[in-house]
């Protein structure tokens, strides 16, 4: 049995409480893997630490968690679960989750400090590195979160895939957090994970608590509190600052280069206002279907077909929720009114809020796979 050397552990040991390890110094580092560039795999990996955390990360996490007298009685509970845990359809944290259904036992809790567990203690250098580069803050981690994992998913048009929605709200620090997954254990092991990740990564204290939501079984809504801090941390000594940015103007008048300049440098644009109208197009576009505004109006619905973030509310705040996601849109037109060569040209590109003129630019290009799709288009 995996566990049983840990009943006769002695009660020297107790659970850290609101404490991370210290960071390594950057300009110290000496293992070799720490030192090479972040790739896409290393990306990955920690993203799945989030939405689907590998068997082998939760068994070291359990096992680091189980030596503390805290939880000496939960060791006869998991003594049954087996070693080897290296297969991909085990659903080793449902085990877990199922052997602690025991009266007295808080499975919930157990999971938190479970997931807490496996981001202090149980990730490599590289995958640290790895969360750190997905933002300078928890709130832009968190945002920057869906994004990353939609483009992961590619193509995928599955339901069931999970996904993540992180907005603010109108109290400071506080951000909810929407994930979707069919696995509820995740869910509260994403508690811990965000706590460990906030105080690891970003020496912020994070107070986070879920709840299913009441409609929908595979919807679980988060609600995360931020302690700010002003103070300077010794910690973070060898963070070379320099001088800091002006500000960057929201006068409009103060871009240098007309609507006409603009439309030619960007032919792949446009803007739409709060109703979600199309008020600029790009050249390339209004090549496309510019003799149809007339006719069809201005909605960009009718234009254009939303495919990707998978589950977009095609609203002005919906939109602005998914900014940080890559958007793929598709041409379309009605049928029956009229033939547009360019039917069904996909196009990628990224969605930015305007507070100057309170409205929305996209920014893109055609989403295409090789030559004879250009040509293909006229």
């Amino acid at each position: 049995c995996p566990f049983a050397s840990l009943a006769s552990l002695g009660n020297n040991h107790s659970l850290p409480k609101d404490k991370a390890p210290p960071r390594q110094n950057s300009f110290h580092g000496t293992d070799d893997e720490e030192n090479t560039a972040i790739k896409l795999k290393h990306l990955s990996e920690a993203i799945l630490m989030l939405t689907n955390p590998p068997n082998e990360c939760l068994q070291a996490a359990l096992r680091s968690l189980l030596k503390y007298p805290e939880f000496a009685g939960h060791i006869k509970h998991l003594s049954h679960l087996p070693d080897n845990v290296s297969s991909l359809e085990y659903h080793y944290l449902e085990d877990i989750v199922d052997s602690l259904e025991e009266p007295g036992i808080n499975t919930e809790e157990f999971l938190s400090l479970l997931g807490e567990e496996m981001i202090l203690r149980g990730t490599e250098p590289r995958i640290d590195r790895a969360f750190r580069c997905l933002g300078d803050s928890l709130y832009e981690f968190l945002t920057t979160l869906d994004g990353v994992l939609d483009v992961f998913q590619g193509q995928e048009t599955s339901q069931t895939a999970p996904s993540f929605l992180c907005n603010p709200t109108d109290l400071p620090g506080v951000l909810n957090l929407l994930l979707t997954s069919e696995r509820p254990a995740v869910a509260y092991l994403l508690v811990g994970s965000i706590k460990a990740i906030a105080s690891k990564l970003y020496k912020t204290p994070a107070q986070v608590t879920v709840r299913p939501d009441d409609n929908d079984d595979k919807l679980f809504q988060f609600q995360i509190c931020i302690e700010t801090n002003d103070d300077v941390n010794e910690d973070d000594a060898d963070v070379i600052t320099g001088p800091k940015p002006s500000p960057l103007s929201d006068v409009a008048s103060d871009l240098h280069m007309g609507v006409v300049s603009f439309c030619k440098a960007f032919p792949w644009h446009f803007v739409i206002d709060r109703k979600l109208d199309l008020v600029q197009l790009g050249a390339g576009f209004m090549k496309m279907f510019g003799r149809q505004l007339k006719e069809l109006g201005t909605s960009v619905e009718t234009y254009f077909e939303f495919k990707r973030p998978r589950g977009v509310e095609v609203s002005f705040k919906g939109i602005i929720q998914r900014a940080n996601s890559p958007f793929l849109l598709a041409i379309r037109l009605p049928k029956g009114k009229g033939k547009c060569s360019a039917e069904g040209l996909e196009l990628k590109g990224q969605m930015v809020y305007c507070p100057e003129s309170d409205s929305i630019l996209f920014v893109g290009s055609p989403f295409l796979d090789a030559l004879e799709s250009l040509t293909g288009r006229g």
